[in-house]
């Protein structure tokens, strides 16, 4: 009975210690947080383009303020609004501006990409009417995912 007892006793010790050991890495809280973004938008028109084709590229500055590295950080989305209408969605391309430099943020670390598209997207109506639009980035990495939006984008004509 005593020993049962005791078998018990550190059967319970050791399942207490594993479980607090295991919710403490669970709450490792991962802060990614866009600290600068530069946008540039527009419809090109030029004589020869038909039809003519809307653009989207910029740079964000990305900065980890989280106790642990983000490995592998990518633009997976960029969702474009105008008014409370969806008028673009698709997967952007996603570069390091510093050649040969990878897709990982260590703490406190700061790093700049750069996106846009290959070919422009054709034209939508919708932006006849109001060339403000807004931006959603969608950011995907090993340990979650991370959303920014811009509000208040100017769509320039370029002709």
């Amino acid at each position: 009975m005593i020993k049962s007892l005791s078998s018990s006793i550190i059967l319970l010790v050791i399942l207490l210690i594993t479980c607090c050991a295991s919710s403490e890495k669970a709450n490792v809280k991962v802060s990614l947080e866009v600290v600068k973004s530069e946008i540039d938008s527009w419809l090109n028109l030029m004589p020869g383009v038909s039809p003519g084709k809307f653009h989207l590229t910029g740079e964000v500055t990305m900065q980890n303020l989280s106790d642990e590295g983000i490995n592998n950080i990518s633009l997976d989305n960029i969702t474009v609004y105008s008014s409370e209408d969806v008028i673009y969605s698709f997967k952007p391309y996603f570069i390091h501006k510093m050649e040969g430099d990878n897709f990982n943020l260590n703490t406190g670390m700061d790093k700049v990409f750069a996106f846009g598209m290959e070919e422009g997207l054709k034209i939508d109506k919708r932006l006849d009417k109001n060339k403000i639009i807004n931006i959603t980035l969608h950011f995907v990495y090993d340990k979650g995912s991370y959303s920014y939006s811009v509000d208040s984008v100017k769509v320039e004509e370029a002709y």
